[in-house]
């Protein structure tokens, strides 16, 4: 813990005593903060690492390192990427990304034992480009129309999330189906602290809203409520009752005690963009 006062001083210095090794994976943490003595992070797509955070920045070290999949064939499809998400936090991970064959999967790794293993893996959509898990067992994966176009000017309609059960992982399966209901790129899950039911779904990448949605059915989700915004952010932090989305023109601080009225507390926008 650092004093706030101090920070100008103090954490340029404890950021330098890190080992470099450790230093390079400090910035992709992954699953949730489930403890302050250690934790799983990545280094793009080449690796993940089980890092201790025990003691002073300087003592800390990596513990592990485990090798993520090679998507060296899949580089020549632009935008060709590793998504991961924590099933059982620090135990097992869901991985979705294209294979060498051409094919876009999720699977399973699991770390609880001392041999690494990857599972086997189900075939995905062809556009599938998110991926998010609720509860444990629930993987929510993004599926915008192959023929969407690009940058503003791509259609906004049709995107949709298929719904897998990953509580067996060897064996990965569809169970639905999830039409949002309004217009987007992307969907990306993020649970409210606290409040098991309450989701966040983020438009990932020129989005156009944050949404507040009721996921007590799994399966059959329900929009509560939705918040615009300037259709250019991707970044939202919550806590509490509280939730700030950022873009690099414009920030938003919502109060989301009544997650059927969200309310705008207060805007920022970035006047020196232009």
């Amino acid at each position: 813990m650092f004093d706030l006062s101090k920070l100008p001083d103090e954490l340029p210095e404890a950021t330098g005593s890190i080992q470099p090794e450790v230093r390079r994976y400090l910035a992709g943490r992954v699953g949730p903060v489930g403890s302050d003595t250690a934790g799983w992070f990545r280094l793009g797509d080449e690796s993940l690492a089980l890092i201790d955070l025990k003691g002073e920045p300087a003592t800390w070290h990596v513990t592990r390192t485990i090798q993520l999949p090679s998507l060296a064939a899949a580089r020549q499809n632009r935008g060709a990427e590793i998504r991961i998400q924590a099933v059982v936090p620090g135990k097992r991970f869901l991985l979705l990304y294209p294979e060498a064959g051409g094919r876009n999967v999720l699977q399973v790794l699991d770390v609880a034992g001392e041999q690494v293993k990857y599972l086997p893996p189900a075939e995905v959509e062809p556009t599938a480009s998110q991926l998010s898990v609720l509860f444990d067992r629930f993987a929510y994966v993004s599926v915008p129309p192959a023929n969407r176009g690009g940058g503003m000017i791509g259609t906004w309609e049709g995107t949709y999330l298929n719904i897998y059960d990953v509580s067996t992982p060897e064996k990965i399966r569809r169970i639905g189906k999830w039409d949002p209901g309004f217009p987007t790129r992307n969907m990306r899950l993020s649970p409210l602290p606290g409040k098991k039911s309450l989701v966040l779904v983020e438009e990932d990448s020129t989005g156009m809203g944050i949404h507040f949605a009721d996921f007590s059915d799994p399966l059959r989700p329900r929009v509560l409520a939705s918040v615009p915004t300037n259709g250019e952010g991707n970044r939202v932090a919550s806590w509490g009752d509280k939730a700030l989305f950022t873009s690099s023109t414009e920030a938003l601080w919502i109060d989301m005690t009544n997650p059927l009225a969200p309310e705008r507390l207060a805007t920022w926008f970035n006047h020196r963009w232009f």
